[in-house]
């Protein structure tokens, strides 16, 4: 018996001696191919998961959008009822920015402002936040023109000419798909959220535009 077989079998034991490579004995070689055949055995055997179906995907109806919504049903002599008409899946359309013609009227009613906060569009203004260090960041956000439809999408699933109104990117993210009776209730939601993100108050930018004219 060899030295490297005593150490295998005494010392160091079969599996440090197997970590030797070249220098193992032929009885640690053995053992280590006989171990790995066996898990290549056990690892065909394995019975495979069944594939998971892949999903089916189908176009989605306006009426359906609608029985998703939380919103409330609307009565017989709501406002957008008489505006939009009842919804229906045979009308729906896609969603599109409005018209060249309807982006003009747009800017000529509310002279490049956002309908929300009413600061100018291209404005630049500040945001103070924390990094993920805990550290806190400022810096400058100029607005960006979105055109966004005051009764969302989502519920009438339509594009109409009355429903555009022209809005700062802040504000849109900040509505999303929440539905408001008037536009003072909308300013009433997004202002404060505005300040809890941490952009600079609608006040304080106003007056200093205010100033800036003067």
């Amino acid at each position: 018996m060899s030295d490297l077989e005593e150490l295998c079998g005494t010392r160091f034991g079969r599996a440090a001696h197997m970590r030797l490579g070249k220098k193992a004995c032929r009885a640690c070689r053995d053992a280590a191919n006989a171990y790995e055949r066996e898990q290549r055995r056990i690892a065909r055997e394995k019975p495979r998961p069944e594939p998971r179906p892949r999903p089916v995907y189908r176009r989605v109806e306006a009426a359906d959008v609608v029985g998703l919504l939380p919103a409330r049903p609307l009565v017989a002599n709501d406002w957008r009822l008489k505006v939009y008409g009842a919804l229906s899946p045979a009308v729906e359309q896609n969603r599109r920015p409005p018209r060249r013609v309807d982006q003009h009227r747009i800017l000529a009613l509310q002279g490049d402002v956002c309908l929300y906060c009413g600061i100018p569009i291209g404005t630049e203004i500040s945001r103070v936040r924390k990094d993920r260090r805990g550290w806190t960041r400022t810096s400058t956000v100029v607005l960006r023109r979105n055109w966004d439809h005051f009764v969302p999408y989502s519920y009438i699933a339509r594009n109409p000419q009355a429903n555009w109104v022209l809005a700062c990117h802040v504000c849109n993210l900040i509505k999303t798909a929440r539905m408001f009776d008037t536009v003072e209730d909308a300013r009433h939601a997004i202002l404060p959220h505005r300040e809890r993100r941490g952009y600079e108050p609608v006040r304080q930018v106003l007056a200093r535009l205010a100033g800036a004219e003067a």
